[in-house]
């Protein structure tokens, strides 16, 4: 049982964890991104948009 649940520890620790979303450049801009308990957080309504272009200077990015 030990080894099969190292051999299974192993094979996950190959995978990639990301905590951030590297695409926000200004997390502080985006509240509900940020922490979801800010939703409600008053009483108007808020309407935020955030635009990234990553690479301006390459033609061909997706």
């Amino acid at each position: 049982m030990k080894k099969a649940l190292f051999g299974i520890l192993i094979i996950l620790s190959g995978f990639r964890v990301i905590a951030q979303d590297p695409q926000f450049s200004q997390f502080y801009s985006t509240y509900l991104y940020l922490a979801p308990s800010f939703a409600g957080l008053t009483e108007n309504n808020r309407f935020s948009l955030n635009y990234r272009n990553q690479w301006p200077e390459i033609k061909t990015a997706l």
